[in-house]
């Protein structure tokens, strides 16, 4: 396929329409939404066939696009899955439609899908990304809190473990003294309040609109140029070892980075003031830079004006 496609991630927090759809669907669903928009030029694609870790609502707003569904790629994956199909030709059968302008669809999450724009003129559709909460978030909250309320669970293992038969023997037994604890009404209850806390604290911002002006002055960042991240912004960083890679979730875009990147990561995002791309906690300048610019285009920074 030939052209390349502009993606424009997270209108809600540049759009005011955007945002009210956004809210009204996070208070009706319980879950994140975020709203993006691919514009594709005449027979292009703006993403291989792929899942999703999320339910989409696809709108076709201009033009017409060609959609393959090729059918269920992951039993309900989660955030951190790969989710690039290379061979589609595993999956017996594939569905085809067109959408046009004005035609919505659903795709549930997992379900492999592309989208091709075949035809002579551009076009643009919009995506609703439902992001749901499961119960694999309810057992990691309550881990968290427990390892806050509970000393023993941040205790060490006992030295040499690994060679001993007995340190294996009290770690089970240890492991299995905790799980009425750890499964108790209580705990579970407190996960719940919290959870539903953090959700509805938690609102689509609408940017002040300098993040356009910034992609401006993109070419012109340099290691004195100074840098200010989201204001209020909340965000969550997890480790995927497998893949020596951190996934990122900044506001309501998500995305990936090398695990070389975490310290640099985590001092730009919890930056409540001004800094310069020399303040950046990597060794080698022109790899600030270039962090600096992937963080802007993740709108993630905005420049100072």
């Amino acid at each position: 396929m030939s052209g390349s496609s502009i993606i424009l991630h997270s209108l809600e927090r540049y759009s005011e329409p955007a945002k009210r759809i956004c809210e009204s669907l996070r208070k009706e669903l319980s879950s994140h939404i975020q709203i993006n928009a691919y514009l594709t030029p005449p027979n292009s694609q703006a993403l291989n066939a792929h899942h999703d870790s999320h339910d989409v609502i696809v709108i076709q707003a201009f033009g017409t696009k060609d959609w393959y569904i090729h059918g269920k790629g992951a039993d309900l994956p989660l955030s951190h899955a790969e989710y690039n199909i290379k061979d589609i030709s595993k999956f017996d059968k594939t569905s085809a439609l067109k959408m046009q302008e004005g035609n919505a669809l659903y795709i549930p999450r997992g379900w492999v899908h592309q989208a091709i724009a075949s035809e002579a003129v551009a076009s643009l559709h919009i995506t609703i990304s439902i992001h749901p909460k499961t119960y694999s978030d309810l057992l990691f909250k309550a881990l968290q809190i427990s390892l806050l309320e509970n000393s023993d669970l941040r205790k060490a293992l006992p030295l040499g473990w690994m060679n001993s038969s007995k340190a294996k023997i009290e770690i089970t037994q240890f492991l299995n003294g905790i799980e009425k604890q750890f499964f108790s009404d209580e705990l579970h209850k407190k996960s719940l309040i919290i959870t539903e806390h953090q959700h509805n604290a938690k609102s689509s911002l609408i940017g002040d609109r300098r993040h356009f002006k910034t992609v401006s002055k993109f070419e012109s960042i340099n290691l004195e140029t100074e840098l200010i991240t989201l204001d209020n912004a909340t965000y969550n960083i997890s480790h995927t070892p497998q893949r020596n890679t951190i996934n990122v979730w900044f506001e309501n875009s998500e995305f990936e980075l090398s695990n070389a990147y975490v310290n640099a990561l985590e001092f730009v995002l919890n930056q409540k003031e001004k800094f310069t791309v020399l303040d950046i906690p990597i060794l080698d300048d022109l790899e600030k830079i270039s962090f600096a610019k992937e963080l802007i285009i993740k709108s993630c920074l905005n420049i100072v004006n």
